[in-house]
């Protein structure tokens, strides 16, 4: 088993030097979330979006496989309506790319639906 080609590692094991090796990485994300209307006359009630940048990146090391993991980008989208301050329903996209340490790239996009009800 090569431990070495496993994804989302924090660590990866150096078969030449028998040591575990940790890998530096850095993640941060930006977002901005807006309210569009606000309706006193129903209490709580709100209707607001939001959206998000999110980037992690990997400093690998040189004896990793190419396809090792080495950064992504994720983009992110919400619309979100409060019937009550109890209640939240919304949906939300997005997109996300993964890059490779020899330059190859992927991308994927979902869309989900939320529902949160509190108790």
């Amino acid at each position: 088993n090569d431990l070495s080609k496993l994804p989302g590692q924090d660590a990866v094991f150096d078969s030449t030097t028998g040591v575990l090796e940790a890998l530096p990485a850095v993640g941060w994300y930006v977002s901005y979330e807006h309210v569009w209307k606000q309706w006193a006359t129903a209490g709580h009630m709100n209707f607001r979006s939001m959206v998000m940048w999110s980037h992690v990146n990997v400093d690998n090391l040189d004896f990793q496989p190419p396809d090792a993991y080495e950064h992504t980008n994720r983009y992110t989208i919400n619309a979100v309506i409060s019937p009550s301050s109890r209640v939240d329903m919304g949906i939300e996209f997005i997109h996300g790319e993964r890059f490779n340490k020899d330059g190859q790239r992927g991308s994927a996009q979902q869309i989900q639906l939320v529902g949160l009800f509190r108790f």
